[in-house]
């Protein structure tokens, strides 16, 4: 039923973006700020956070939250232990929609609000969306300046638009924001054997795993799954000069094709028997704006190989979907060619099947 749910949703959400994106076609920028504002309020709040949670004050400061949330970098601090470098993206696509309207309509029907992780939630923007929506929020971010920022920024926006101190203290209570490394999962602090995981959010996460990392991460982060958790998790797909290097390695039977150690001035095939920090490398010409990648893995996929992670770690996936830049739907079936027009990324969600572990 909760799968049949899922199909429902996805559809309403490719028809929901495509309409956003014609919606907000006119090219004058005063009349796009305010169609783009008056579309969250109308359609965005309601579909995510219901609206029977705010008055009408509290929705327009939530409209200027979504509005004025801004792609960030990361920054990296370039110690081989704790980098952790990547992007912030707080928009409100699709990927974060599908998680949002579940966890609203469960809190809605009256049941306990579903416990949400946000793995390498940088500067917190889902985690503040999910708290809104009623969830229990769990957020880890390893970045130390990124995540003390992000509890300062976040707790500040939940103060400000709650109506009341009662209303406050409630959405703090439901939020904790780790600062550590999520694939510390033997971690009794951030993850314990009481508290099974109804939801987890990866916004462009698992790409910075690296071949031996990643199917150990997901496989014991099943088990910390409760029965018919989902994940929902976004990864680049191969861009620019690193779909050659994709295509050979995927040619060669590589399990992990699209593992990638960048550097300044050059990339390089990361083979899936690394050792941590140690990587067998063919080098060749750094990918397209890649440059503020320098010195670290990153792992693409395409559809076939991230579903094959996911199904070899125990899930069922549900999705795996291509979004374009403006992450819109662009189908599930983009090859080389398709990659090398622009850059895509992998939206997947995949949910632990009702059986024990």
């Amino acid at each position: 039923m909760k799968h049949f749910l899922y199909k429902i949703i996805f559809t309403f959400l490719i028809l929901f973006s495509n309409g956003f994106a014609s919606d907000l076609s006119d090219p004058q920028p005063d009349q796009r700020t305010a169609a783009t504002k008056l579309y969250i309020k109308t359609q965005v709040i309601p579909a995510a956070f219901g609206t029977q949670h705010f008055t009408g004050d509290q929705a327009d400061k939530i409209v200027n939250i979504i509005y004025t949330a801004k792609t960030q970098g990361i920054p990296q601090d370039n110690n081989a232990v704790t980098v952790d470098f990547g992007y912030s993206f707080p928009h409100m696509s699709p990927s974060i929609l599908s998680v949002l309207i579940p966890i609203n309509q469960r809190v809605l029907s009256g049941a306990a609000a579903p416990i949400f992780y946000d793995f390498g939630s940088g500067y917190g923007q889902i985690s503040l969306y999910v708290t809104f929506a009623g969830g229990r929020v769990f957020s880890i971010e390893q970045n130390v300046t990124v995540a003390t920022q992000a509890q300062k920024r976040v707790y500040k926006a939940l103060k400000d638009v709650a109506i009341n101190e009662t209303q406050k203290k409630a959405w703090w209570d439901n939020l904790t924001m780790f600062r550590g490394d999520a694939l510390q999962l033997d971690s009794e602090k951030m993850y314990p054997k009481d508290r099974l995981i109804d939801v987890a959010y990866m916004g462009h996460f698992l790409h910075f795993l690296t071949p031996t990392q990643l199917p150990l991460f997901l496989s014991g982060l099943h088990k910390k799954m409760a029965s018919g958790g989902t994940i929902t998790a976004l990864v680049h797909a191969p861009f620019g000069k690193a779909v050659d290097l994709f295509v050979d390695q995927k040619a060669a039977k590589s399990d992990f094709p699209g593992h990638m150690v960048f550097t300044q001035d050059s990339t390089r095939v990361a083979q899936a028997h690394e050792k941590p920090g140690h990587y067998y490398a063919v080098e060749t010409t750094t990918p397209k704006n890649s440059d503020h990648m320098g010195g670290l893995a990153v792992h693409f996929f395409d559809a076939d190989t991230l579903r094959e992670v996911f199904e070899g770690s125990g899930y069922e996936v549900i999705n795996c979907l291509y979004l374009n830049g403006n992450y819109q739907d662009v189908g599930n079936t983009l090859g080389a060619d398709d990659f090398r027009k622009g850059e895509h990324v992998l939206w997947i969600t995949a949910q632990k099947s009702n059986t024990n572990d």
